[in-house]
C-alpha cells in the first residue's frame, strides 16, 4: 500500500508533537503556557504582501486545541489564486526545556522546530531550531482580540532579519 507523503508528514509531526509534550507518552492537562495562547483558537481570514516584489498573498488558518488542550493545531492553506504555501503546525509546551516548542510540516517537503518564550509585549516569536538553514522566525502580533499579524522572517547577512512576507488575520465569526 502506498501512503502519501502529505500523510507521512502529518504523522511525523503529530509523533515529535507527542513525543514534546511526555517522555512518558502518557498525555497530561493545558499548561498556563498553552492557555495563554487560546486567543488564536478560530478560523482566521488573513491578507497581505511580500515586501520585497510587492506580491500580494492571502491565507487561511485555524487554530484547533489538540490534546486534550495540552496543544494548539494550526492549519495554515494560501489561497490558490496568491501562493502555494500549506503547513500543518503543533504548538506544545516544553516543561524540561522550559519553553513552547513548534513542529510545523509543510507542502515544500519541510520538518521544522521551532522554539518560543511565549507572549511578551503583545507579540509571539517562533524561532527556527536548526543550524542547518538560515536563521527563520515566525512573529505573532496581536492587534486586538479580532485580527493579529503575522510575519515569516530570515535572517540577511549584515542586514539582521527581514520581512519575506506579512499577513493581516481578521476572525472569522462563524
Amino acid at each position: 500500500m502506498h501512503i502519501g507523503t502529505k500523510y507521512c508528514n502529518t504523522l511525523l509531526l503529530l509523533f515529535v508533537a507527542s513525543a514534546c509534550i511526555s517522555p512518558a507518552w502518557g498525555q497530561r492537562a493545558e499548561s498556563p503556557q498553552i492557555a495563554a495562547l487560546q486567543g488564536y483558537i478560530g478560523k482566521w481570514s488573513c491578507e497581505g504582501k511580500f515586501p520585497a516584489s510587492g506580491k500580494q498573498i492571502a491565507s487561511t488558518i485555524e487554530f484547533t486545541p489538540g490534546f486534550g488542550g495540552a496543544a494548539l493545531i494550526k492549519h495554515h492553506d494560501d489561497r490558490p489564486s496568491t501562493g502555494s504555501y500549506h503547513a500543518i503546525e503543533t504548538w506544545v509546551y516544553n516543561e524540561k526545556q522550559a519553553h513552547l516548542v513548534a513542529g510545523i510540516v509543510d507542502s515544500g517537503g519541510g520538518v521544522r522546530t521551532f522554539s518560543s518564550d511565549g507572549i511578551h509585549d503583545g507579540s509571539l516569536t517562533w524561532t527556527l531550531q536548526s543550524t542547518d538553514q538560515p536563521a527563520q522566525r515566525f512573529v505573532y502580533a496581536h492587534i486586538d482580540d479580532n485580527h493579529f499579524r503575522l510575519d515569516w522572517m530570515m535572517e540577511r547577512p549584515g542586514k539582521g532579519f527581514v520581512v519575506g512576507d506579512t499577513l493581516t488575520c481578521l476572525r472569522v465569526v462563524q
